[in-house]
């Protein structure tokens, strides 16, 4: 989504901030009841190319109350991989499993 919006020169548009900011919007509405130290928010290709992702974090830190992460392309691959794996708890650990990320970024 904001990928769709990203220019190599003037990073993320104005028009997918807002796309991204009223999607956040939404959230920030359903995340009420979650305690803020089970909330972990992070930024991961786009956020780490846009020039103006910073700007762009600011606004979404405000309004979610809440720090936003930018992680490496590294740890968004291990991220990825712990969440299918928790999905995966109930196979057996000794059959052969794997796991493609097809990025957006």
């Amino acid at each position: 989504m904001l990928a769709e919006g990203l220019s190599k020169s003037d990073g993320i548009t104005q028009e997918a901030m807002q796309r991204g900011i009223d999607c956040l919007s939404r959230f920030s509405q359903k995340i009420t009841q979650i305690p803020k130290t089970n909330m972990r928010i992070v930024g991961t290709n786009t956020l780490r190319a846009a020039v103006n992702a910073r700007e762009f974090v600011k606004i979404l830190e405000q309004m979610l109350e809440v720090e936003i992460e930018i992680v490496s392309g590294i740890e968004e691959a291990r991220l990825i991989f712990l969440g299918v794996n928790h999905s995966w708890s109930s196979l057996d650990a000794r059959d052969k499993h794997l796991v493609i990320d097809i990025g957006g970024g």
